[in-house]
């Protein structure tokens, strides 16, 4: 009888709901496989269930902007900053996202901060968002108002030699990278 019980308990133990962290894990295990649906899922339970506040609402936020859904994205982003405004993942997201809406003088603020925080940032879920890919989206952002030192300090960074401030230069050699036709 009581190893009746003690199994009964036992299975009654192991098919109890998935612990609340896992749901952040599944979501971005998802977002990996770019299954956004279901990371979108994981995410909004991970929430629902108290989970970190900031990263379901940063993978939230991901999720989003992948999806170009850039208001909802910007409103998540925005938790997370509100939340802790050094959440780099969010910075990151919400530097690029500025940048794809257009809003070049904000997207440079917010990935100098970035890189203030981590100077070698990269994302951990998104193989495409590395340090060089937003030095160079901060580069192009600096060449579109107008800074061009900053912008060729980034391109000195990201190519390890001092570059010409000059802005045709620094046009070719974004093209270079596969960045806008700006000559």
């Amino acid at each position: 009888m009581k190893k009746i019980i003690y199994l009964l308990l036992l299975v009654v133990l192991t098919s109890c709901e998935v612990d609340e962290k896992t749901y952040v894990g599944l979501g971005w295990s998802a977002f990996e496989k770019q299954d956004y649906e279901s990371a979108t899922k994981n995410f909004e339970t991970a929430l629902s269930r108290g989970e970190s506040e900031v990263e379901a609402n940063t993978g939230l936020g991901w999720v989003n902007l992948k999806q170009e859904n850039f208001d909802a994205s910007l409103e998540k982003f925005n938790i997370v900053l509100n939340l802790d405004v050094k959440f780099t993942d969010a910075l990151s997201g919400i530097g690029i996202l500025y940048s794809k809406t257009a809003k070049f003088s904000s997207s440079t603020l917010i990935l100098e901060k970035l890189f203030e925080l981590d100077s070698n940032y990269s994302f951990n879920y998104d193989t495409q968002v590395t340090e060089k890919n937003l030095r160079l989206l901060l580069a192009q952002d600096f060449f579109l108002t107008g800074d061009y030192e900053k912008s060729a300090n980034q391109l000195a960074i990201i190519l390890g030699t001092n570059h010409s401030t000059n802005p045709q230069e620094i046009a070719k050699t974004l093209a270079s990278f596969g960045l806008g036709n700006y000559n």
